[in-house]
């Protein structure tokens, strides 16, 4: 049955098989096997909003999110992709609030786990992470069967995960691809 049903659907099968070699070992870190994200992953990504949220009114201002992007990115956040971001993820009227802070690593884990395992290495908390998940590396793990971690991503395909081609939020989640070339 499963055969059939990837002869129907090849890229879906393609995408899956992709998923699985490249991010099975590290979205163990990042998200439970229901696709919620990992209370080990919820708990240093509060760590590092709570870091950057320097006047604690709960959300990151525009500085504060550039202060966090220079350390993960090198730079200062590109024209105009702060306001793409409250657009886009949850915000109020002082900033990107928690959940939205959460979205956002999630959203990038989804499509870039690798990306997200640097940030967290530039931001020091990799160590953490890794320490409150109980897990020693990030092979490919027997303990944990690819099928159920992509069951919550079965009815997806990349293009659900990515915004429109050219935005902010694109050039954000490719910025690997980008470096390279």
């Amino acid at each position: 049955a499963e055969r059939g049903a990837a002869e129907r659907d090849p890229l879906k099968a393609t995408f899956e098989r992709e998923m699985t070699k490249r991010y099975v070992g590290l979205w163990q870190y990042f998200f439970e096997p229901d696709g919620e994200l990992s209370p080990a992953f919820k708990k240093v990504l509060n760590d590092v909003f709570d870091r950057f949220d320097r006047d604690l009114d709960d959300a990151l201002s525009e500085a504060e999110f550039d202060d966090l992007w220079r350390i993960t990115n090198g730079r200062g956040t590109p024209g105009g992709f702060y306001d793409e971001v409250l657009f886009r993820l949850d915000s109020n009227e002082l900033g990107l609030t928690r959940i939205g802070f959460q979205d956002l690593f999630s959203l990038q884990a989804s499509v870039n786990a690798e990306e997200v395992q640097k940030d967290l290495q530039k931001l020091g908390v990799w160590g953490d992470l890794a320490l409150l998940s109980g897990l020693r590396n990030t092979s490919i793990s027997s303990d944990i069967p690819a099928n159920d971690l992509l069951s919550h991503f079965s009815r997806t395909t990349p293009e659900d995960f990515m915004p429109p081609e050219g935005d902010y939020i694109d050039t954000y989640l490719n910025r690997d691809d980008e470096e390279m070339s």
